[in-house]
């Protein structure tokens, strides 16, 4: 078997502090990946993708935080890859899991003085886009072999830190 995988990745992490005082406490976090890969078999010279890799990846959070409040928004892309997913009878095939986009929210607020000092509050929401798991046949979006839907999540939380 002859494994191939060369990428690059690129990460950018800017306070907005950075360009003008304004914008003090935003910011963002901007990542990207692009991977080819190829697996080969003996026997069998054409090459597939190796499972679980995806072409491209992409990561974004805009951010701001300021006096204990920190709020942030995500985006993470994933293009379609190669999967091993559950067959008949729990065995194991590959199957084309399709990429898309996921959205998550975050919302915090910290008490650094007074009688609530320690307390922190927090809200999140995950899969704000309510992304499906999508799996299908011979890399063609029109054979849909599964189909399944999460659903949105959403959080709250109070945490005391004792000082």
């Amino acid at each position: 078997m002859l494994v191939q995988r060369k990428g690059v990745q690129a990460t950018i992490n800017l306070p907005f502090s950075n360009l003008t005082p304004v914008l003090d406490g935003f910011g963002t976090i901007l990542t990207g990946n692009y991977t080819k890969s190829a697996l080969v078999f003996p026997g069998n010279s054409n090459p597939i993708t190796v499972p679980g890799l995806s072409k491209w990846v992409a990561n974004g959070t805009l951010y701001y935080q300021h006096n204990g409040f920190e709020a942030r928004v995500s985006d993470s892309y994933r293009g379609n890859f190669l999967g091993r997913v559950s067959g008949i009878s729990a065995t194991r095939i590959e199957q084309t899991i399709k990429g898309g986009s996921s959205y998550d929210a975050q919302v915090s607020y910290s008490f650094d003085s007074g009688r609530l000092k320690g307390l922190a509050l927090i809200a999140q929401g995950s899969n704000l886009s309510n992304k499906t798991f999508v799996t299908f046949h011979n890399d063609d979006p029109r054979q849909v072999q599964t189909w399944e839907n999460y659903g949105r999540r959403y959080e709250v939380g109070i945490s005391y830190k004792f000082l």
